[in-house]
């Protein structure tokens, strides 16, 4: 995995870019269906990009992020997900977290 991220010196903006780069995958668990002598599924790379604004003040905080994964719209798949299926396209993700103390 590759990683590089960026913010501001007061940490109010920041941005991200991560690489997950996973090469042939040999080591097939034991129950898989890929559980065949040759059978290795392909490598893959993923890259994602992220971004926030963090609005903090004495009593609250907000923070709000923004951000595309799989920007290559590539079609993988994870060896050792949970249900063994194929992840397909481009996802937009947004979150938003409130903090009050």
């Amino acid at each position: 995995m590759l990683g590089l991220r960026w913010n501001t010196a007061t940490n109010r903006y920041w941005t991200e870019y991560r690489a997950r780069i996973v090469n042939t995958q040999n080591r097939v668990p034991a129950g898989s269906i890929y559980l065949q002598p040759g059978t290795a599924r392909l490598g893959f790379t993923v890259h994602d990009l992220r971004g926030g604004m963090n609005f903090n003040r004495e009593h609250y905080g907000v923070s709000l992020t923004v951000g595309v994964e799989n920007l290559g719209n590539r079609f993988y798949q994870d060896l050792f997900s949970l249900f063994d299926a194929p992840s397909r396209g481009r996802s937009v993700v947004v979150g938003l977290r409130l903090r009050f103390f």
